[in-house]
């Protein structure tokens, strides 16, 4: 260990020299990177992020590709996943069915459907279908599906239903407009 009459002096030095070193002082953002899909995101510091590398609590299948959790509300997440979205015209067929029959699933009712813009600049087009599931604890979800090189993805965000509407404006739309497309 250094000791010096002026310990500050050290400290000041340190501080400079650590200033210079790209990430330490600076912030630099982290980023969750899938140069599969060519998707990306910022990890920003409230959020938990999962992917079958780094599983977690969760048990991953072949279609999930990460999920993202609300650090401090942890009942609030989402997970994207592959679809069998192949195309635009399918994305169209997809509203239409969502439109006309729903999710045939126990407990299903549909709050919404319709288009949406996704990304960081809102140029990706994608089908959003909005609905509430009831249970011992209601759910609201939101399924955002869209095309990215050739791969049908959803996005699934869910929360209870009596938050959607916050856990939507804070949380969901923020992350769904922080995503770049390449």
């Amino acid at each position: 260990m250094i000791k010096t009459k002026h310990g500050w002096i050290l400290g000041l030095i340190l501080i400079s020299v650590l200033a210079l070193v790209p990430g330490i002082l600076r912030g630099e953002e982290a980023r969750y990177t899938n140069p599969t899909y060519g998707i990306s995101f910022p990890i920003l510091e409230d959020i938990i992020l999962y992917t079958p590398e780094h599983p977690g609590p969760f048990t991953f299948e072949k279609d999930n590709i990460f999920i993202v959790i609300n650090k401090w509300k942890p009942n609030e997440l989402i997970m994207l996943n592959r679809s069998a979205v192949a195309d635009e015209v399918d994305l169209d067929y997809l509203k239409s069915q969502m439109e006309e029959q729903g999710l045939p699933q126990p407990g299903y009712h549909k709050v919404s459907v319709g288009y949406t813009n996704i990304g960081e600049h809102q140029r990706k087009r994608a089908v959003d279908h909005i609905f509430n599931l009831q249970g011992k604890v209601p759910r609201t979800m939101r399924y955002v599906v869209f095309v990215q090189k050739g791969q049908g993805l959803t996005f699934v965000c869910t929360s209870d239903t009596d938050r959607f509407r916050e856990t939507n404006k804070d949380f969901f739309e923020p992350f769904l407009r922080s995503i770049k497309f390449e």
